[in-house]
């Protein structure tokens, strides 16, 4: 039987149209430069560039100047793991500060060191990033854990960026990784909550895409016990127009833990898209313009009449 609206508290949805007004995605070089998609997009909003090690960093930058000129926020990723030394990581910030980056996101990266840097802390405490104006910096959450890091390291890790946060100078947050169910994200965020993190999380999530593709991309990135659960749906799984998966359950199990715990840091919805670009990006519009009901079983079924225009977005 399909779930009801009726009772679903009006907090829930309120508080998913509230992670959902501030949404983020992760776009390719090539998406960026490319995707028809940008101007349904309200100014401001953040689009995170990855440092993929077949795109020339030139490509990131240009990717940089065109969501500049629609008004936008590039945000792109430094992965201090491919760099050599702390000079480079000078160097990469001293050429995205040119280009007028304030803003990144600092990973780690999958790959072994090619240098002498082997943390992002390394280059958090060097006070590299305040001298070449970056003002905010998102650092990686991992829900499900990491294949690569123990999870008491990444424990560690948090603990010591919120003491970078602490003396000011970086307004530090969170950007998860993406994982298939809720519950990862709450008990995660709970946790690091409860260990003393005051950092804001921006929750990843799955964009709009294949299942084939969410489980390629889930194998690639490590994710957890949760990428079973999308293995056993995968004959069953929500599908929007055109076969894509609907990340629904997900963003309402999110909202729910964040309506019910006024303490919880989930301050908005990061978003995936591995393709999808385009239906990712008016799902999520629909959600951040109360164009949806919410129903008890966390489908989210979206009212027609498309996104708003940019202009209508603003006022």
């Amino acid at each position: 039987m399909a779930g009801s609206v009726a009772r679903v508290p009006a907090s829930i949805a309120t508080t998913l149209q509230r992670l959902a007004r501030d949404s983020s995605f992760e776009f390719t070089q090539r998406d960026a430069l490319t995707s028809a998609s940008l101007d349904a997009l309200a100014p401001g909003t953040r689009i995170f560039l990855p440092a993929v090690p077949s795109a020339p960093f030139a490509d990131t930058l240009r990717a940089a100047e065109r969501l500049a000129a629609a008004g936008l926020v590039a945000v792109p990723h430094v992965a201090v793991r491919t760099l050599p030394d702390i000079e480079a990581v000078e160097r990469r910030l001293a050429a995205l500060a040119g280009a007028g980056i304030r803003e990144l996101l600092l990973i780690a990266g999958s790959i072994a060191a090619a240098g002498r840097i082997s943390s992002t802390l390394e280059v958090l405490e060097t006070g590299l990033l305040e001298a070449h104006g970056m003002r905010r910096v998102g650092v990686a959450g991992h829900p499900e854990g990491s294949p690569e890091i123990a999870g008491e390291e990444l424990d560690a890790a948090l603990a010591a960026k919120n003491e970078v946060a602490s003396r000011g100078g970086l307004s530090l947050y969170v950007v998860t990784q993406f994982c298939f169910a809720p519950e990862p994200y709450v008990l995660w965020e709970r946790l690091a909550r409860g260990r003393g993190s005051r950092l804001p999380v921006r929750a990843g999530l799955p964009g709009l895409t294949s299942a084939s593709r969410l489980l390629r991309y889930g194998l690639a990135c490590g994710v957890g016990p949760s990428l079973q659960r999308l293995r056993k749906q995968t004959g069953v799984l929500r599908l929007a127009t055109g076969g894509a998966y609907l990340p629904d359950a997900i963003a309402a199990g999110i909202a729910r833990a964040a309506a019910a715990d006024p303490g919880a840091r989930f301050e908005a919805l990061h978003f995936f898209p591995f393709g999808g670009v385009e239906r990712t990006i008016e799902w999520a519009l629909a959600l951040r313009d109360g164009r949806f009901e919410l129903h008890d079983d966390d489908r989210i079924e979206i009212n027609p009449g498309g996104s708003r225009s940019r202009r209508r977005a603003r006022r």
